[in-house]
């Protein structure tokens, strides 16, 4: 892929999206995938469940307001199918707790979509034991 970008356009643009599915992503995500999920949400069947984040905030709060959210969604009938986050994000360049987010994905049955366009070189990625079921990211941060 020529850029994180392009990856997550292509996982995204190659799920098949059921009535009630839902993109989960949060606030900080880079603006040109949350045009994509704007775009599905056109396009497609799937919806947009955005989680608002305003810093600080602690990593086991935003694990715990994922889980939340897919619960509430799964309570009103839909169904979470992919969550995307960063490793690091640019805006405001902080480290999300990309590992238990993964994990807590897992746990939950949403696929994760792990965007670590600026991990690479900047946290330790050992994709053996993250396991995530999808990644992309670039060399040229």
């Amino acid at each position: 892929m020529p850029n994180a970008t392009t990856g997550i356009n292509t996982v995204l643009r190659n799920l098949v999206y059921a009535p009630n599915d839902k993109i989960l992503y949060f606030s900080c995500i880079y603006t040109g995938c949350e045009k994509t999920v704007v775009h599905l949400t056109e396009t497609t069947n799937v919806q947009a469940a955005k989680i608002e984040l305003h810093y600080p905030m602690e990593d086991d709060w935003l694990v715990e307001v994922l889980e939340k959210r897919v619960k509430e969604e799964e309570s009103k009938g839909a169904k979470v199918k992919v969550a995307i986050f960063d490793t690091v994000v640019s805006v405001p360049g902080v480290r999300l707790p990309f590992e238990r987010l993964t994990a807590k994905c897992r746990e939950l049955g949403v696929l994760s979509c792990v965007d670590a366009a600026h991990g690479v070189g900047h946290v330790e990625l050992d994709l053996a034991a993250l396991d995530p079921d999808f990644l992309v990211s670039n060399c040229h941060k």
